[in-house]
């Protein structure tokens, strides 16, 4: 397996963990369906499209995403050994590419 699938096996894991456990099990299956669905985003996509997923969660969740994402960044750092810090002008997916320079 290489760096970049495993940061990006990571991701999705990390995805699932956090919306399972803000909206449960169903509440997660929901949310990658309509993913799926509405915005035609699937999972094995995440990792290269994170603008799209940011998109997404900002459409699904209004200022809610924030919290999601923080969420999902600080589980992924934590899963690298690596302390997740905010920087101003980041974006979600410029701390996802940051973290695959960083490994």
């Amino acid at each position: 397996m290489t760096r970049l699938s495993t940061i990006d096996d990571s991701l999705l894991e990390t995805i699932n963990e956090v919306l399972e456990g803000i909206f449960g099990r169903k509440g997660s299956i929901i949310i990658f369906e309509t993913m799926e669905k509405k915005y035609v985003l699937k999972r094995n996509q995440i990792g290269e499209k994170l603008q799209v997923l940011e998109d997404v969660l900002k459409q699904m969740f209004k200022s809610g995403s924030l919290i999601i994402e923080d969420l999902i960044l600080e589980n992924l750092y934590a899963k690298f050994n690596l302390e997740f810090k905010s920087r101003k002008g980041y974006q979600f997916s410029d701390y996802i590419q940051a973290l695959r320079e960083t490994t």
